[in-house]
C-alpha cells in the first residue's frame, strides 16, 4: 500500500482547473471522486482518500493506492 499526500491547490495547479470549482465540494464531488471512482472501475488499482484540514478548511487530500489482486478483479 503506497499513499501520497497532496495539497488541494497543488491538485488544482496540475489540473489546471483555473477558477473552475472555487467550492470544495464541487471539486471533490465533480474531480475527485469521478477521478477515483473511473480508476478503480477501470484498473488494476484501488484507490482511496482522505482529507486533511486545516482549521475548517481542507488543505490537503491523502490518497492511498492498493493493487487488486488478478483473482478479485477480471473487467481490466
Amino acid at each position: 500500500r503506497s499513499k501520497r499526500e497532496i495539497s488541494v491547490e497543488s491538485l488544482r495547479s496540475m489540473l489546471e482547473l483555473g477558477k473552475k470549482y472555487p467550492l470544495f465540494a464541487d471539486f471533490k464531488k465533480r474531480v475527485i471522486d469521478t477521478a477515483v471512482d473511473q480508476i478503480n472501475e477501470c484498473s488494476p488499482l484501488s484507490v482511496s482518500y482522505e482529507q486533511k484540514k486545516t482549521g475548517r478548511k481542507v488543505t490537503h487530500i491523502l490518497f492511498s493506492f492498493k493493487l487488486y489482486s488478478t483473482k478479485k478483479r477480471k473487467n481490466w
